[in-house]
């Protein structure tokens, strides 16, 4: 995928990233995620700690709009 096209959906968050291998990743805002030329940074929840996970961008096969949690919507 595109650098640009990533940031176009990042716009438009919360999106999910599906990758090739069938990994997931939510983005709830676009603070949560840095696009380079090749891979993009995500934070990501695991246990109640925020980590840092590479993506490489061309793995990754989907991205989608998901709904905010409940508590979130206004």
């Amino acid at each position: 995928m595109e650098p640009e096209e990533v940031k176009d959906w990042l716009r438009r968050s919360p999106i999910r990233i599906r990758m090739n291998n069938g990994d997931t990743y939510d983005v709830p805002n676009p603070e949560f995620a840095i696009v380079g030329d090749f891979s993009m940074s995500v934070l990501v929840r695991d246990k109640g700690r925020l980590l840092n996970k590479i993506l490489a961008l061309l793995n990754i096969s989907e991205i989608a709009e998901i709904s905010q949690p409940a508590e979130q919507k206004q």
